[in-house]
């Protein structure tokens, strides 16, 4: 992997970010809402199996961590509320991301269409935006609550291309996990790998 040159963004007429671990530094306050959840339960979940289901809703987790740790008289929406209720206290500290904040201006820029497609609840995205330098840059935001199908399946990152007129085919995704990196390639995307908040090209 290189790192991206912003010049590389364009020959696309749209690009497409996940949010989570990818424009900001949030994904680590998620993980420590989930094993802090999980030690009510005196459970230890290990920080990369919980990155690796970046993407994915936390119903969907919380569904396979009890299987996983065979919790009795425990409800995969109650572990997911709790999980909401913790990372919540904590979203105030979610920053945007240096060297993304310079891929946003230079989209801007340049008049490239931008939406964000991400796995995490419509009221996690609305505020991170809303108070971020986000706002100033985001118009379209789709979340898990707008799609049927989630990460790996591309329907998160085609909707939130269409939402800004782009094409699949010449649109651009920057991801951070594998699983959405997967989603990407799916949906016939080019696909920006985000490692600590620095942008590969794959």
């Amino acid at each position: 992997m290189k790192e991206l040159d912003l010049e590389e963004l364009d020959k696309f007429d749209s690009v497409v970010f996940d949010l989570d671990g990818t424009l900001v530094n949030s994904m680590c306050f998620h993980i420590k809402a989930w094993q802090d959840v999980m030690k009510q339960y005196e459970i230890d979940v290990d920080y990369d199996w919980l990155y690796a289901r970046g993407g994915v809703p936390s119903r969907y987790i919380a569904k396979e961590l009890i299987e996983i740790h065979n919790l009795k008289d425990v409800d995969a929406y109650t572990l997911a509320d709790k999980k909401a209720d913790n990372y919540k206290s904590n979203i105030n500290k979610v920053e945007v991301y240096p060297r993304m904040y310079e891929v946003l201006e230079y989209l801007k820029k340049h008049n490239i269409p931008m939406a964000i497609g991400t796995g995490t609840l419509r009221s996690n995205a609305d505020y991170i935006v809303a108070n971020t330098e986000l706002h100033k840059f985001i118009k379209v935001v789709i979340t898990a609550e707008d799609v049927v199908n989630h990460k790996p399946h591309p329907e998160t990152f085609v909707k939130a291309c269409l939402e800004v007129s782009g094409t699949p085919s010449n649109s651009v995704v920057f991801e951070d996990t594998v699983l959405g990196v997967e989603a990407s390639k799916n949906g016939g995307f080019a696909t920006v790998f985000v490692k600590d908040g620095i942008p590969y090209i794959l």
